[in-house]
């Protein structure tokens, strides 16, 4: 199984997206932001649909159409006179409608779209490691230099501001890396299975530990785990990679959820 080049560039891969998914996805379950992670998924469709389109690459072009999509959202969501989770339903259709209509001027477009829907981690290329590791700079940098700013804003406004920290400043700043973290597994995962590799292992390793620092390295533990092992069933047993690492997790989920109380 190692011997093969794809498969070595796989476990890279997987090594990567589990950083990513540790840092932000911690975040997002903490925050009570699996909905709003969900709609800036699927609002992603609309970039990946641009670029087929334009004969681009799809992630390089929903980079920004999704970062663009989850600010505007960041800032304008208390001004919106509708709730937020009608906010979140029209973001998620919007993004969907728009990437398939734009993929329908594409001949062949239906193996494009079940591509993205359930992503493919052996498919992954060097120049897609190298956007992965930006991206991780990128996060780790922008939590490096402002942790505490981020810690506060996510988990109490009220002290962050009396502290005089512009909290809709630090907030848009997640909302951003959150886009940028889900449009870098959308290649990896889909954008079906994206919402599992951000919030389940952080779900489970907030039953053991309670600190954020730990909550990373325990989801990043847990990822990689379910990564690898999804991998290699999906190699032996000829099955989708993405659905069996979800498959995976979810069940060692449900394992914990039985046995370990809190």
């Amino acid at each position: 199984m190692f011997e093969y080049r794809f498969i070595q560039i796989a476990f890279i891969a997987s090594l990567l997206i589990s950083i990513l998914s540790a840092v932000i996805g911690t975040f997002v379950v903490m925050r009570k932001m699996t909905s709003i992670a969900g709609s800036i998924a699927h609002s992603a469709f609309g970039g990946l649909g641009l670029g087929l389109l334009l004969n681009l690459n799809p992630v390089y072009i929903a980079i920004p159409f999704t970062m663009a999509v989850a600010g505007f959202f960041s800032l304008f969501k208390k001004a919106m006179r509708i709730s937020e989770e009608s906010a979140l339903t029209i973001i998620w259709s919007f993004g969907m409608s728009l990437g398939i209509l734009l993929m329908n001027f594409k001949a062949g477009f239906s193996g494009e779209v079940l591509g993205y829907l359930f992503g493919s981690i052996l498919a992954v290329s060097m120049s897609d490691i190298g956007l992965m590791l930006a991206s991780i700079l990128l996060t780790l940098l922008a939590f490096g230099i402002f942790s505490r700013e981020i810690v506060l804003s996510s988990f109490d406004e009220e002290f962050a501001i009396l502290c005089g920290i512009n909290t809709k400043l630090f907030d848009l700043i997640f909302y951003m890396l959150t886009a940028l973290t889900v449009v870098i597994l959308i290649k990896v995962a889909g954008v079906l299975v994206i919402i599992a590799f951000l919030t389940i292992p952080p779900i489970i390793a907030r039953r053991f530990v309670k600190s954020i620092l730990k909550m990373i390295f325990l989801s990043f533990a847990l990822n990689l785990v379910f990564s690898f092992s999804g991998m290699i069933l999906s190699f032996y047993f000829d099955l989708p990679t993405g659905p069996s690492i979800v498959m995976i997790s979810i069940l060692t989920l449900f394992l914990v959820s039985v046995f370990k109380r809190k």
